[in-house]
C-alpha cells in the first residue's frame, strides 16, 4: 500500500494528462512508440530499471553501469524539460549508502557527466576556518610575532617564510632610518627592499590594530571587510589575492560562509569570547546543515545523495538504488546486543505500565535480552519488524522525491535469501526471486529492461557524445558589468560615529614595544605576557627607587621566607585567575574573616577553577552530588582543604600589608573610606586624538623617561566620546582620596621579581604608567563634582595611584607581628620599609590638569 500511495502523484500522468508533463517525450504524441521512449526513456512517470541476476550468463555491466549509461542516454537524447534541454542538475540520483553512490559517480565521471555530491564536510574544517582564526587572534594580540607571522603565511596573504624572515630582520634591527635621513643618501636596490620589508611589517601590526579596533567598536564583520578589502603588504586586497589562487573560488565561498556565520552567532559575544567560540567549534566541528560547506554557485551536475539527506527536496527526474536490499535481521551474529522495542510491546508479565504511561504511549526502551519469558525471539522480532518498516518508510521518502520521472534500479537477488525482509517482493506480491510487476501494476508503471538501455547506449552515446558534446554541458555566458564611477558613488563628506574608548583599546596604540596590552579587559591581568626575565636580571635602581644594591643583599634572608610552592606562586594563571582574585577583594568584608570561605566557593564554581581551593564544605557537596550521578560510594578522607587555607592565609596577607601611599593596610579601612569597583565614563572633546597623550607625557614627566608612552597615530572612522573603566578601589584616608588597583600578574616565582625596581620595569612594559593616569583623571573629575572647595585645592584632596601585584605582596613587619604600633613603622627610615609587591605614584597635580584638558569634555 505504501509503494503505491507513494507513486500516485506521478502515476496519474496517463493518457490525456500527458500535455501536463513538463517532460518532451510525455508532450510529443509521435515519440510514444518509438524505440527510445518504450525501451530507455519510458511512456510511464515511474519506471523499474531492471537487470537480471545474471546467473543465465556473465553481465557486461552492474545496477552502477547500467544507472549511469541510462543518464548518459537521457542527456544526450535531445529530450528537454520546460521547453529547454535537461542538464545534469535535474538529475537526482538517491541510495541507501554512500558507498553505492560512490559508485555510481564513479561511472558518471567516466563517462564525461559532471555530478555533484553533499558536502559533508563541515566549514569549521576547512583551511579558511584555521587562517580565519589565526586573522582573528593576531588582531587581538598584535604584539605576537608568531600569530602574525601565522596570518602572513596563510592563503589570505599568502607570503614565504623567507620573505617574513626578511621583514622580521629588518624590521627588528632597524636597517631602515627615518624618511629624511633616506632621502638624504644614495640608496641601492637591496637598501631600498629591506626599507620596504620594514615598513610593510610595521604597517601591517598598525593594519591589525584599527581591525582590533573596528571589531571593538562595530562587530566582526567590519573588522573583517575592513582586512579583507585592502592589504599593506600586497598591491591588490585579500578578495583578489584569493581570487587568483588555482582553488580561489572555493576559498572565497568558503571566506564568505565563515563570515556568515561570525556575523549571526558572533552576536552579543565579546572579543575574546567570540574567538574561544571559533576556535572550539574547530576542534569539535559540528555537523548539522548551517555549518557545512557550500557548493560553489559554478558547481553544477547529477545530484547524489543519501536518501535521508533528501527529506524535503526534489528533483525533476530522480533515481533510486538500493530499494531491493532486504532490512537486517535482528539477532544475528550477536553474541552482545540491546533491542530496541516500544515500552507499550512489552509482555505485561514483565513490565507492569501505569495507564498514565499507556497514554504516552511511544516510549522508546532497550531490552538486553532477546527473548521474554514466553517468546524465545520477542525482542528480537520487534526489532526485526521495526527495521522492515523503517526500509518501507524509506522507500515512501525515495519515491516521491521525482516531480516529474521516477527510476527504480533493481537487481533480481541470486535466491531467495532474506526474501520475507525486501520491501520489493512485498509491494510486488512476488512468490519468485524475481522482481516482475503484478498484473495491477502493469500499465501505471513502466518495465525497463538493462540489455535494451545498454544497447541504446553503445549505438547511440558514443557516437552523440563525440558529434554534440555541448548537449551533457551548456557553457553559461558571462557579459561585462559597466561599473558606475567610484567618485560618483562615494561621497566625499562623511559623518562619523559616535564610540567609547578604554585603557585597553588606547593600550593597542602603544609602540611596539609596549604592545602586552592588548587584552580585552583591563581586570584580566594574567593574559597579558610580561616577560621581565631582563628585569630580573638587572638590580640597577630607577630614580627615587629606595632599592640600592646593598639593600637587595640585606633582602636576600627575607627571600627565602617564601619557597617557590607558596600558593601566591602556584595559584593557577590565566584570565579566569585573574578574574577571580579580583571579584575575592571586591567581595570579602575584609574584617569578617569566616565570610570568605562563601566568597572564595562561590567565585570557584563561576570561574570553573580547580576544587582544590574551595572549602571543604563546598568540596563535600560537590564530591556527594558526583556520588549520586556515578554511584560511587563518598570518601571523605578524600577532601583536602590545604589549597583553601593556603589562598585564605594569601587573602589574609595581603590585606594585613600596609600599603606604601597611606602606610594603611587593608583592613585597616572601614566600609564607609572605600568603594570598590568605580565605573566611569568620561566625556571627551571630538578633537580628542590618543596620539596626543605621548606629548603630554614627555612635557610634564622630563626627568622620568620611564613613564613615557609612545601612542601611534590611527586611521579612525569614528570619534571618542567617552572614555570607560572601573577603579578596583577607591579609599580614604585623613581626608586624601588614593586609588587601589589590583594586579593578578605572573612575574616570576620569587619576592624578588616583585620588589620595586622590577614592578617599575614592568609597569613600563605594560603601560600601566597610562592606566593610573587616566585613574587619576578619573578621581580628580569626580572629586571636583563632590567637594566643594576641591579647584584650587587639588593637592590637598588628591592622593597617589597604588598597584598591588597580589603574588608579590609582603610586608616582613605585618609578618613578624600583628601589634606592631603604627608608629613604629611611621619612624621607618624607608618609606617602602622592605614590602614586596607594591608600587605607587603621586602623580603631579600639573600632569593631571593637562590630560583632563586633553580629553575635554563633549562639543554638545
Amino acid at each position: 500500500m505504501i509503494f503505491i500511495t507513494s507513486i500516485r502523484k506521478l502515476g496519474k500522468k496517463k493518457e490525456g494528462e500527458e500535455a501536463k508533463s513538463k517532460l518532451s517525450w510525455f508532450r510529443d504524441s509521435d515519440a510514444k512508440d518509438s524505440s527510445l521512449v518504450t525501451e530507455v526513456l519510458s511512456a510511464q512517470p515511474v519506471s523499474i530499471l531492471h537487470l537480471p541476476n545474471g546467473k543465465d550468463g556473465e553481465l557486461d555491466y552492474d545496477e552502477y553501469e547500467i544507472t549511469a549509461r541510462h543518464i548518459a542516454s537521457l542527456l544526450s537524447s535531445g529530450q528537454t524539460l520546460k521547453d529547454r534541454p535537461i542538464q545534469p542538475s535535474d538529475i537526482g540520483v538517491l541510495a541507501r549508502t554512500k558507498k553505492d553512490l560512490k559508485q555510481v559517480e564513479d561511472e558518471l565521471v567516466k563517462l564525461g557527466v559532471p555530478t555533484l555530491t553533499t558536502s559533508d564536510v563541515s566549514i569549521f574544517e576547512t583551511i579558511m576556518a584555521e587562517d580565519v582564526a589565526a586573522l582573528l587572534s593576531a588582531m587581538l594580540y598584535p604584539y605576537r610575532h608568531d600569530m602574525i607571522n601565522r596570518v602572513l603565511t596563510s592563503h589570505l596573504y599568502g607570503l614565504s617564510i623567507n620573505d617574513i624572515k626578511a621583514m622580521m630582520t629588518d624590521h627588528e634591527s632597524g636597517v631602515a632610518e627615518s624618511d629624511d635621513r633616506l632621502n638624504s643618501i644614495n640608496l641601492n636596490s637591496s637598501d631600498v627592499q629591506n626599507t620596504e620589508h620594514k615598513k610593510s611589517y610595521q604597517d601591517f601590526i598598525t593594519y591589525l590594530k584599527e581591525g582590533a579596533q573596528r571589531w571593538q567598536h562595530f562587530g566582526v564583520l567590519s573588522a573583517l571587510h575592513y582586512l579583507l578589502d585592502k592589504s599593506p603588504i600586497q598591491t591588490q586586497g585579500v578578495w583578489q589575492a584569493l581570487a587568483a589562487h588555482p582553488d580561489g573560488d572555493r576559498h572565497i565561498m568558503d571566506l564568505r560562509h565563515i563570515m556568515d556565520v561570525l556575523a549571526q552567532y558572533g552576536l552579543g559575544m565579546g572579543e575574546h569570547e567570540l574567538l574561544a567560540w571559533f576556535r572550539q567549534h574547530i576542534e569539535a566541528a559540528p555537523n548539522s546543515d548551517w555549518a557545512k560547506q557550500y557548493p560553489l554557485p559554478t558547481e553544477s551536475g547529477v545530484q547524489l545523495m543519501t536518501i535521508h539527506k533528501s527529506k524535503g527536496l526534489e528533483f525533476p527526474i530522480v533515481y533510486v538504488l538500493g530499494m531491493g536490499d532486504a532490512s537486517r535481521k535482528s539477532g544475528n551474529n550477536e553474541k552482545y546486543g540491546l533491542y530496541l522495542y516500544n515500552a507499550q510491546q512489552a509482555p505485561s508479565a514483565l513490565v507492569q505500565q501505569s495507564a498514565k504511561d499507556q497514554f504516552i504511549g511511544n516510549q522508546r526502551r532497550f531490552s538486553p535480552l532477546q527473548g521474554s519469558a514466553t517468546v524465545e525471539d520477542y525482542y528480537t522480532d520487534i526489532e526485526t519488524k521495526e527495521g522492515f518498516d523503517e526500509l518501507r518508510r524509506l522507500g515512501y521518502v525515495a519515491f516521491t522525491r521525482a516531480s516529474e520521472q521516477l527510476y527504480i534500479v533493481l537487481r533480481d537477488p541470486s535466491n531467495k535469501t532474506g526474501f520475507e525482509l525486501k520491501p520489493v517482493f512485498y509491494w510486488f506480491d512476488s512468490p519468485d526471486a524475481k522482481f516482475e510487476l503484478p498484473d495491477r501494476l502493469k500499465g501505471t508503471i513502466g518495465m525497463l529492461r538493462g540489455h535494451n538501455i545498454n544497447e541504446f547506449y553503445n549505438s547511440h552515446y558514443t557516437k552523440t557524445v563525440t558529434s554534440t558534446d555541448t548537449k551533457l554541458t551548456i557553457e553559461p555566458t558571462t557579459q561585462a558589468i559597466e561599473y558606475v564611477p567610484f567618485a560618483e558613488v562615494m561621497k566625499t563628506s562623511y559623518f562619523y560615529g559616535w564610540a567609547k574608548t578604554s585603557f585597553t583599546a588606547l593600550a593597542r596604540q602603544l609602540d611596539e614595544s609596549t604592545q602586552a596590552m592588548a587584552v580585552v579587559d583591563e581586570r584580566i591581568d594574567d593574559a597579558i605576557d610580561i616577560d621581565m626575565a631582563d628585569a630580573a636580571m638587572s638590580l640597577e635602581p630607577y630614580p627615587n627607587s629606595s632599592l640600592d644594591s646593598n639593600t637587595s643583599l640585606e633582602k636576600i634572608d627575607e627571600l627565602s621566607l617564601k619557597s617557590e610552592e607558596d600558593i601566591r606562586f602556584t595559584f593557577v594563571k590565566g584570565a579566569n585567575a585573574g578574574t577571580f582574585l579580583h571579584e575575592i577583594f571586591e567581595k570579602i568584608d575584609f574584617t569578617n574573616k569566616s565570610q570568605w570561605s562563601g566568597v572564595i566557593d562561590r567565585a570557584v564554581s563561576s570561574y570553573q577553577l580547580p576544587l582544590m581551593y574551595s572549602s571543604a564544605e563546598h568540596q563535600s557537596r560537590r564530591a556527594q552530588g558526583n556520588r549520586e550521578e556515578s554511584s560511587v560510594s563518598f570518601n571523605a578522607d578524600a577532601i583536602d582543604t590545604t589549597k583553601h587555607e593556603a589562598l585564605i592565609a594569601w587573602i589574609e596577607e595581603v590585606l594585613r600589608t600596609p600599603l606604601l601611599a597611606s602606610n594603611q593596610p587593608l583592613y585597616s579601612l572601614n566600609e564607609e573610606q572605600r568603594f570598590a569597583e568605580l565605573e566611569f565614563n568620561m566625556g571627551l572633546s571630538e578633537r580628542f586624538k590618543a596620539e596626543d597623550i605621548s606629548q603630554l607625557f614627555q612635557q610634564y614627566l622630563p626627568d622620568e623617561t620611564d613613564k613615557h608612552v609612545n601612542l601611534v597615530p590611527q586611521n579612525r572612522t569614528h570619534l571618542y566620546r567617552y572614555l570607560r573603566g572601573e577603579i578596583d578601589l577607591v579609599y580614604e584616608y585623613a581626608g586624601k582620596y588614593y586609588v587601589v588597583d589590583y594586579k593578578s600578574n605572573f612575574l616570576g616565582n620569587s619576592l624578588s621579581d616583585y620588589n620595586e625596581n622590577t614592578l617599575r620595569k614592568a609597569m613600563t612594559k605594560a603601560g600601566y604608567w597610562l592606566q593610573a593616569a587616566i585613574y587619576q583623571v578619573a578621581l580628580h573629575r569626580f572629586l571636583s563634582m563632590r567637594i566643594a572647595d576641591y579647584v584650587g585645592n587639588e593637592s590637598r584632596y588628591l592622593g597617589a595611584v597604588e598597584y598591588v601585584f597580589l603574588r608579590g605582596v609582603y610586608s616582613p613587619d605585618a609578618q613578624a607581628t600583628a601589634t606592631v604600633s603604627q608608629e613604629a613603622i611611621k619612624t621607618s627610615e624607608s618609606p617602602h620599609n622592605g614590602r614586596y609587591g607594591l608600587v605607587t605614584w603621586d602623580i603631579p597635580i600639573d600632569f593631571i590638569k593637562g590630560l583632563d584638558a586633553l580629553f575635554g569634555v563633549p562639543d554638545w
